[in-house]
């Protein structure tokens, strides 16, 4: 044990005083940049301390690299480091589909909606509804465009997402972390960013579902039923939470049979 601490300890100090020299940076300078005395910098290019893991962020970001490439060797990189720097478009399944669809649709029918409210409706609107369903507050009746418009961002968003190819990250306590590092197999890691894909979308449509509501309801100039106003407040507040404890548990559970595997094949 305290070999492979001392071992991590030189491995830390030739990683930082290499990346530092690549960069043409002195120990001073470098240690302006981490609010630190150049002192501190020379103990960890010596390997008598290590930086925390907050200041390790900070030099993965100074020196543009990943957190394993300052803290692992070359060889033990390969293993802990990136599995795959290629950006990925995340895929897709039909629950995925379905949701995106919905964005993107319900963004379409709400503009047209509106358009046709537009032309049909006086210059002053009804933009706010009392209890009593009568209208309490009038507004220039291009505000029935203001809903369509968010709604048009969502649906953007949404074509953006599951379209443009992008390598997605997570925070894990300080450290920024790829999610095709959280698993060394290609099928667990489909898996992860398809549970990624379906979070997303579900708190896009649940999101645009609250203005696509006030957007129609605008146009229609009736004033929003409470109840359908609060579930998708609620909606728009839970999907996110579930989406997020969902992820962790699955990856726990992913992580955990790589770990049993692993410990099989080495036994």
């Amino acid at each position: 044990m305290q070999s492979r601490l001392q071992k991590t300890d030189k491995t830390v100090a030739v990683n930082i005083r290499r990346l530092r020299e690549q960069r043409g940076l002195t120990q001073k300078q470098l240690a302006d940049k981490l609010f630190v005395s150049d002192n501190v910098v020379s103990k960890w290019e010596r390997g008598e301390s290590l930086p925390d893991p907050e200041t390790l962020a900070l030099l993965a970001r100074i020196f543009e690299v990943e957190p394993g490439e300052i803290v692992y060797d070359a060889q033990d990189a390969r293993t802990h480091g990136p599995s795959d720097r290629t950006p990925r478009r995340l895929p897709m399944n039909v629950f995925s589909l379905l949701c995106m669809a919905g964005v993107v649709l319900s963004s379409v029918i709400l503009f047209a909606l509106s358009v046709k409210a537009y032309i049909r409706l006086p210059g002053r609107i009804g933009i706010h509804f009392g209890p009593d369903g009568e209208i309490d507050l009038y507004g220039r009746k291009g505000m029935l465009f203001l809903c369509p418009g968010v709604s048009a961002m969502f649906a953007i968003a949404a074509l953006l997402l599951n379209f443009i190819k992008i390598r997605w990250k997570v925070n894990l306590g300080v450290l920024p972390v790829y999610l095709d590092d959280l698993c060394k197999e290609e099928g667990n890691r489909i898996k992860i960013h398809k549970l990624l894909s379906a979070g997303l979308n579900a708190t896009l449509l649940a999101a645009q579902s609250l203005f696509v509501l006030l957007g129609c309801y605008m146009a229609l100039q009736r004033a929003v039923p409470v109840a359908a106003m609060w579930s998708i407040v609620c909606a728009v507040i839970l999907v996110p939470v579930v989406f997020v404890v969902a992820s962790i548990v699955k990856i726990n559970v992913i992580r955990e049979s790589e770990r049993e595997c692993e410990d099989e094949r080495q036994n």
